[in-house]
C-alpha cells in the first residue's frame, strides 16, 4: 500500500527571509530603538515580536466592551525568518475584532460568518498583510492558554511565527504566546512600536515647569516645545519594551500549570469512564 505524503501548496504563506540586522537597520532609519532591543539581545532569542502599540490598544478596547464574556479577533502583519540566526520574528501591524463570535465567560469560538467579515476588513484596512495570530479575553482568569486555547493554536495557528494573545480585561493583564505548543514570549522579546509624539522628551521636561499655565510659559520655552513637537511629527514612532512584574509572571505560570493539570485529570476520568462502559 502506498503511503500518503503531505505537501504544502505552493500558495501557502511562507515567512519572508530577511536578516534581523537588516530589519533593525531599516527601522533605525525612521524609528528610534531603545537600548533593550539591540541586535545582540534579540539575535539570541528563538522568537521576537514587534507590535504597533495601536494594535494592542485596539484589541484591549474591543475586549473591554464586554469584560464578563470571552470574545476575540485576529492579528495581522508580516512574519520573517532570519537565515543567519535561524530564528523567526513577527511584526504585528494591526488587530481586527471578530464579529459574530459565540462565547460566554469561559469559552468563545470563531464562526464561518466572522471569518468572512475578518477577511473583508483585512483586505480593506490592512492590505498586503497576512493573519499572524489571534487574540481573545480571559475575564478574571489571568493570562495563560487553556486546553481549548491550545487546541485552537495547534489546529489553526501552529506555525512558530503565529501568535496567541490573551488579555484579562478585569485584571488588566496581557500576555503573548507563539507556536503550536503555546510558549510564552519573554518580555525582552516583545518590542512595542510607539508614537513618539506621545513621549515628552527629557530635555523639555527639565526646562519646563509642569505646574505653570500655558500663558505663564516664557516665549523661549514655548518656542522650544513647538520646535520639538515639529521634530516629533517628522519621526513618528519609537520602539519601547513593556514588562510584567516577576510576581505577575509567576502567577501566570501557575495558572497555566493548573489548567494543564486539570486537563490531564479530565482525560483520565474520560478514560476510566470508557473502560467501565466496556467492562462486564
Amino acid at each position: 500500500m502506498s503511503k500518503l505524503k503531505w505537501r504544502d501548496s505552493e500558495d501557502v504563506y511562507q515567512p519572508i527571509s530577511r536578516h534581523l540586522q537588516d530589519f533593525l537597520n531599516e527601522k533605525e532609519a525612521s524609528f528610534e530603538l531603545n537600548i533593550g532591543c539591540s541586535y545582540a539581545t534579540l539575535s539570541n532569542k528563538p522568537m521576537n515580536i514587534f507590535i504597533v502599540e495601536e494594535a494592542e490598544d485596539e484589541l484591549k478596547k474591543h475586549l473591554t466592551i464586554d469584560p464578563n464574556n470571552e470574545t476575540g479577533g485576529v492579528l495581522v502583519g508580516q512574519a520573517y525568518f532570519c537565515p543567519e540566526t535561524k530564528s523567526h520574528y513577527t511584526e504585528i501591524l494591526g488587530s481586527i475584532a471578530a464579529p459574530y463570535t459565540v462565547g460566554n465567560r469561559v469559552h468563545f469560538k470563531f464562526t464561518p460568518e466572522c471569518w468572512q467579515e475578518i477577511l473583508k476588513i483585512q483586505k480593506q484596512t490592512f492590505p498586503n498583510t497576512t493573519i499572524v495570530g489571534w487574540y481573545h479575553s480571559h475575564p478574571g482568569h489571568g493570562i495563560f492558554l487553556s486546553g481549548t486555547d491550545l487546541n485552537t493554536q495547534r489546529l489553526s495557528f501552529k506555525q512558530v511565527w503565529q501568535i496567541a494573545t490573551v488579555y484579562d480585561p478585569i485584571q488588566h493583564k496581557i500576555g503573548y504566546f507563539y507556536g503550536e505548543n503555546g510558549r510564552r514570549i519573554e518580555n525582552s522579546c516583545l518590542i512595542y512600536i510607539k508614537d513618539k509624539s506621545s513621549v515628552l522628551p527629557e530635555n523639555i521636561e527639565s526646562e519646563t515647569n509642569i505646574n505653570l499655565q500655558p500663558e505663564q510659559l516664557s516665549n523661549s520655552n514655548a518656542q522650544v516645545i513647538q520646535e520639538q513637537g515639529n521634530r516629533n511629527r517628522s519621526q513618528p514612532v519609537l520602539y519601547e519594551q513593556r514588562s510584567l512584574s516577576p510576581d505577575a509572571e509567576e502567577e501566570d505560570e501557575i495558572l497555566s500549570d493548573l489548567d494543564n493539570f486539570f486537563l490531564n485529570i479530565r482525560k483520565l476520568v474520560q478514560l476510566f469512564i470508557s473502560v467501565f462502559k466496556i467492562t462486564p
